[in-house]
């Protein structure tokens, strides 16, 4: 059923191949309950893989109009460590779930998103990856405040 659901989400054949080339096609299925795809499911939540800088990407499902399109770059992925990609996705549903919610309030919702799930120290180890490693779009107060909010939680 959650592999039904999964393979439903994804845009195309090639984000499934991807996906799990990433080693997150499966880690996904797993982190997240029955009830969490069906949530996903009944909120138009889909997934697609992209390379930087541009692709093409063939939809071939139908998306509903006011869907969320959560889209991930599989270049910048393989820089991370599996567990951390698993993290990004898992923030990235937290956003996909709760649209209204900007800035910090939508950043500390998308953490404890995946924090709930397991993944606090992954999550914690790519933020602190993605300001080393991508200053000009990370090294910013608000990734700094969610390393201190994680760290607080003593998880």
């Amino acid at each position: 059923m959650i592999g039904e659901i999964l393979y439903s989400r994804m845009v195309n054949e090639k984000c499934v191949d991807y996906a799990q080339r990433l080693n997150v096609y499966t880690e996904i299925g797993h982190a997240l309950t029955l009830e969490d795809w069906r949530l996903l499911k009944q909120k138009n939540v889909y997934f697609n893989i992209t390379f930087s800088p541009g692709v093409t990407s063939p939809i071939e499902i139908d998306i509903p109009r006011g869907s969320q399109l959560i889209t991930l770059d599989f270049n910048t992925l393989t820089n991370y460590e599996p567990r951390q990609r698993v993290a990004i996705l898992l923030h990235e549903i937290g956003h996909a779930l709760a649209p209204g919610l900007v800035r910090q309030e939508g950043e500390f919702n998308a953490d404890d998103y995946a924090i709930g799930r397991g993944y606090a120290e992954d999550l914690l180890n790519s933020l602190n990856f993605a300001i080393e490693n991508y200053p000009n779009e990370f090294d910013k107060p608000i990734t700094r405040e969610r390393i201190q909010r994680i760290q607080n939680l003593g998880l």
